[in-house]
Formats: structure tokens, sequence, C-alpha cells
């Protein structure tokens, strides 16, 4: 990992706020897997590089689909989105998803028992944790908010939940787009610069990153713009527990 990138991951667990979500049980305990074998690898095992880069792959789908899960699909029903609009939010979150699918299965088998340690450890860098009402360590997957934007989305809810969200709507619309960039960077372009892609796949990884950010500003247009204060309601009773103050988090290393 470059400074460069150990500062950036620095200022994301500093953030006054974040749009998070917990992590599958199961999927936690596939990223434990990951960090033992990236922490302890001593040679290269081929058999067991293909059973990693496999997990590591799985792991990664799974994440994308709990996160187009939860951020588009998930709230279509209270928004009251109609057929149409329902139809083309999906075919986007299709193309996500096989974007991303593509770019793991032409990058990911080519890569060295080296890069695939970094990712993973870059992964595992990442992760939230938040502790239960029991103590126990929970891991979040999220995107920081700088104050600017935690003001801005507080105030929000505070109209919306008031009965005032259409006054509000096109903000709301400038955030997600900021988090679905911000996430862009974090989870996709920054790791991508800790492999030696020869021109033709780094060529594929610009066109996957393209096409899923493509996909999903188009998404965010079309579900989030010119809604209505019910719908706005809605909304921000559905994103309130996304919502979560920074200081709720720790990092683990």
């Amino acid at each position: 990992m470059t400074q460069k990138q150990s500062d950036a991951l620095a200022e994301f667990f500093h953030a006054p706020s974040y749009i998070a979500f917990v992590i599958p049980a199961e999927t936690k305990r596939n990223v434990d897997t990951l960090k033992e074998w990236a922490s302890n690898r001593t040679e290269d095992n081929k058999n067991e590089m293909k059973e990693i880069q496999s997990l590591f792959a799985d792991v990664v789908m799974v994440l994308v689909s709990k996160t187009m899960e939860i951020f588009f699909l998930d709230p279509l029903e209270p928004i009251g989105l109609g057929n149409v609009g329902q139809k083309m939010v999906r075919t986007c979150v299709s193309t996500v998803t096989k974007a991303i699918s593509f770019l793991l299965h032409s990058v990911g088998r080519r890569l060295s028992a080296q890069e695939l340690e970094s990712l993973i450890l870059y992964l595992y860098g990442t992760l939230l944790w938040r502790k239960s009402n029991d103590g126990v360590s929970i891991p979040y997957l999220g995107c920081p908010l700088n104050q600017e934007f935690t003001t801005s989305l507080e105030n929000i809810k505070t109209k919306s939940e008031q009965g005032q969200g259409q006054e509000v709507c096109d903000g709301f619309s400038d955030i997600l787009l900021d988090v679905s960039d911000h996430s862009m960077e974090i989870f996709f372009i920054e790791p991508l610069k800790l492999l030696k892609l020869n021109m033709v796949f780094r060529k594929t990884a610009d066109v996957a990153v393209d096409t899923t950010r493509a996909a999903i500003h188009k998404i965010i247009r079309h579900i989030f713009k010119d809604m209505n204060n019910d719908q706005m309601r809605q909304v921000s009773a559905y994103i309130r527990p996304l919502h979560i103050d920074g200081n709720e988090f720790e990092r683990r290393s």
C-alpha cells in the first residue's frame, strides 16, 4: 500500500459520519479467512491461491450485491416507484453487477500472490467496526461523509420528517452522487492502483469502473429526483439507521 493510500485510509477513519451497513455473518467469516491467509502467507501454493482468489471474488460480489440491495433495490417499495422505473433500476443494478463480475474474472485470475495479499489487506483495512449492545465488534462497510454533507443530511432528514422533503430533494441527490463517487474511489480505483496491470487489462478495469459509475448515477438521478414530501419522508426513515455517527466506529488493524 502506498503512503498516499495509507493517508487516505487514515482520513477515512476520521469522518464525522458514515453511510454504512452490517456485513453478513458468513461474509465476515470469509473476510477473516482471507485476512489470516494474507497475514501469514509464507510461500506460494497454486492450489491454495486458486481457493483464495475464488473466495476473494465471492466476498467482493456479496458486498457489491448487498450494496445494490440496500441502497437501490430495497428503497423501491417505500418510495413507490412505478413499474417502468423499477425495471430501469433493476437493469442498471444488473449492469453494475455484471461489470464488476467481468472485472474480477478478467483481472482476478492474473493476480500474483503479493497483489492478492495487498488487495485483501486493503479491503480489511476499510472495514468499520462498531460494538453491539453486548460488546461484540460488528463489521460494517461504509462510505465517509465530510462535515458539510453530514450537516446537510441531518437537515434533509429533519425537513423530510417535518413534511418539507420536496424542498431538499435535490440536495439529497447531490449527497448520494458524492457518496457513490467517493465509494468508487475507495473501493475500486485505489485498490486497482495496487495492481501491475498491462495496457489491455488497465483498459478493461477502466471500462468496468466507468460502466459502474454511469449506471449508479443513472439510478440515483432517476430514483431520487423530484420526489414528493411523502416519498422523502419514507426515504428519510429508511436512511436514518444507515447514517451513523463516526464516533461509534473503531478501526481494527
